[in-house]
């Protein structure tokens, strides 16, 4: 299943440690050396380093999985997190890693625009994932 990742518009790739090594992983389907584990409903986490995370979810669109990546949880503080909802700490020893792209639950995507390698995030209540065309991008800026 081809598989593409883009990023939440308000991070910065480059200040999260090991991204391009980790978006490889995650688009290439290698969950064993992404280290993926499911903290919640639709979320995802990812070993960056010993200590700092890639949070995440997947969504499908057209016949095609997307990998909307969240935000970065450094020092593996969940707690902080804007996206998990429980506000604890999450032991991750006791969480089973994906090994495959198979065991990910897809949740369903009206439309995204593959094109652009962000999107934005609208109604965070709900969490709506939204992306925008290209327009609307140019627009914004």
């Amino acid at each position: 299943m081809p598989m593409q990742v883009i990023l939440y518009n308000q991070l910065n790739a480059r200040s999260i440690p090991n991204f391009q090594k980790m978006k490889g992983f995650l688009e290439a389907g290698d969950f064993r050396s992404a280290d993926v584990k499911k903290v919640g409903h639709n979320l995802y986490s990812a070993r960056l380093d010993l200590s700092n995370r890639l949070l995440f979810s997947f969504y499908r669109s057209h016949d095609h999985t997307y990998i909307l990546v969240l935000e970065c949880i450094a020092r593996h503080a969940y707690n902080k997190s804007r996206f998990l909802r429980h506000g604890g700490t999450i032991d991750e020893s006791k969480i089973p890693t994906l090994a495959y792209p198979e065991q990910a639950e897809a949740a369903p995507l009206a439309y995204i625009n593959p094109h652009l390698p962000t999107f934005h995030l609208l109604n965070k209540g709900f969490c709506r994932k939204v992306a925008f065309s290209s327009i609307w991008e140019s627009v914004s800026h």
